[in-house]
């Protein structure tokens, strides 16, 4: 797999067969999204069927429930509360 150099203002090349492979030219918007180890380059022009949307949806939820969990795992957590009005409290003073 190529390796690409991210440069000044985050600006990255891609390799020319992804260019060619996704006919992808000066000015064409990307969707980015950021799962756990890696980044997702999606062309906006590019229309994902239900079953690749499915995909990239049941990764991004699988890292998010990782995140979770290992946040649970360092106590990272507050609660349980009793009222809506205590959870906002204890959101308002948490430390982030």
């Amino acid at each position: 797999m190529p390796k690409i150099k991210v440069r000044s203002g985050g600006q990255v090349k891609l390799p020319a067969a992804i260019l060619s492979k996704y006919r992808l030219e000066d000015g064409d918007l990307l969707d980015v999204r950021d799962v756990d180890g890696g980044i997702f380059f999606i062309p906006e022009r590019v229309k994902l069927n239900k079953k690749r949307r499915n995909a990239i949806n049941e990764r991004l939820w699988d890292h998010m429930e990782e995140e979770a969990s290992e946040a649970i795992a360092r106590g990272e957590v507050i609660g349980p509360f009793d009222s809506l009005e205590e959870a906002l409290k204890a959101l308002k003073t948490a430390r982030v």
